[in-house]
């Protein structure tokens, strides 16, 4: 009788390890994604105008950029211009930032003349300057860094989207637009950049 119950007891046992042992039916597993801190441009408009007998911009529309971060502490951005001939198209003078817009003959000479101090007509032609500034939707006025030759300030102090607009404004700047100016068109190329903070 004892060998019986042992037996029936060992199998019991077994039996009920074995259940205890088995999987589950079902299990959970995690996925993750992560998602770092961004920072988007995405040109919004061109700009274009129409350059009048006295050189001023007329039915002029200004180009534009959205920027979009989800850093809670926004960003900042800065505007830099593409060069032309190796030249620097961008300059500052007395406290006014000039961008000189060229046709496709502008030589070096000529971009550094008409972003001079005290630019000469006669030494300028495919080159005419205007005053430009870039300014955030409801923010302040990007200001000028001089090391690195550029516009730059804060685009938004929180997670969100702005639009930037760049202003290529009013009249030529005096000595940089004459009849020695040929037809055609003036252009300026420009790039817009979003980081945390400069």
């Amino acid at each position: 009788m004892k060998k019986k119950f042992f037996l029936a007891a060992t199998l019991v046992g077994l039996f009920g390890m074995n259940i205890s042992a088995q999987a589950a039916n079902n299990a959970s597993a995690t996925y993750t994604g992560t998602l770092g801190t961004y920072y988007s441009v995405v040109k919004a408009h061109d700009g274009s105008g129409t350059i009048s007998e006295s050189g001023a911009l007329t039915t002029s529309t200004s180009p534009d950029f959205n920027v979009t971060t989800n850093n809670a502490s926004g960003c900042s951005g800065y505007l830099t211009m593409a060069q032309v001939a190796s030249t620097n198209t961008m300059a500052n003078q007395g406290g006014t930032t000039y961008v000189a817009l060229t046709t496709t003959g502008a030589t070096s000479g000529q971009i550094d003349d008409a972003l001079a101090a005290s630019p000469d007509v006669l030494q300028n032609e495919n080159v005419i300057a205007y005053t430009i500034s870039c300014t955030p939707s409801g923010g302040s006025a990007f200001t000028w860094n001089g090391t690195d030759n550029r516009l730059q300030g804060v685009v938004m102090s929180a997670a969100g989207t702005k639009l930037v607009t760049v202003s290529i404004n009013g009249s030529a700047r005096i000595q940089t637009f004459g009849s020695n100016d040929p037809g055609g068109a003036y252009t300026a190329n420009m790039t817009l950049t979003a980081v945390a903070s400069l």
